[in-house]
């Protein structure tokens, strides 16, 4: 006989799967759209440089360039192939569509209200900002959620639902913030050594989430802010 609890998991079971069954289904869709995007990257830097090539052997204005043309319709072209496959929710793009509802319906059944989420977010910042434990990097969901006397799988939802993003990313956004604080405050003290100060402890992680937050990477961030 099955108790509520088994039903629950029963359910998560079979939402996981169902989300499971939705990111493989639209796999080849996604690649397609990874390879359109890329070989549209690729004649654009083989028309830049055939534009360059074009002005230096006839001294042509800019505006008389055939390549330059050529680029820019090629460029009008595609984005108007994107917008109509969007308007017209093209196969191509259903996954943006399905997955995206999946996200939505993820708590849907979830009995954590709006105000409590919000209510729980504002408690989650006051620790991080005034205790930083985030420089610890053991630090895990599970230690944040018992600092908060709540339960791990609310609290990962209420990132998720606040931020729209997991917990571990949304942690990482602040160590960057710090990284960002110490490359001005202690300019002679090497990278390596605050990324480790704020709590990151692989150099892979490190640059990969400073990138994502800046733009750009830490040496440059300090390079274009220090007077």
């Amino acid at each position: 006989m099955l108790n509520l609890s088994s039903v629950q998991r029963l359910t998560s079971d079979e939402n996981l799967n169902n989300e499971a069954e939705d990111k493989r289904e639209y796999k080849k869709e996604v690649y397609l759209w990874l390879w359109l995007v890329s070989g549209m990257m690729l004649i654009s830097v083989v028309v830049d440089i055939a534009i360059l090539i074009e002005l230096m052997l006839t001294n042509k204005p800019l505006a008389e360039s055939v390549w330059l043309a050529f680029g820019s319709t090629l460029f009008l072209l595609f984005s108007a192939f994107v917008l109509l496959c969007f308007l017209r929710r093209s196969s191509l793009f259903e996954w943006v569509y399905v997955l995206g509802e999946a996200r939505r319906q993820k708590y849907a059944s979830s009995k954590l209200t709006d105000e409590d989420c919000k209510q729980y977010f504002k408690k989650l910042e006051r620790l991080l900002n005034s205790n930083k434990p985030y420089k610890d990097g053991r630090l895990k969901l599970g230690d944040v959620a018992k600092l908060l006397e709540l339960n791990p799988r609310v609290l990962s939802e209420v990132v998720n639902r606040r931020c729209a993003m997991n917990f571990s990313s949304y942690l990482n956004t602040y160590r960057v913030e710090e990284v960002k604080r110490l490359l001005l405050a202690e300019p002679e003290k090497n990278i390596t050594e605050l990324m480790f100060d704020s709590g990151f402890v692989t150099k892979s992680t490190f640059n990969k989430e400073f990138a994502r937050v800046c733009g750009c990477s830490p040496s440059a961030y300090r390079a274009q802010n220090l007077p």
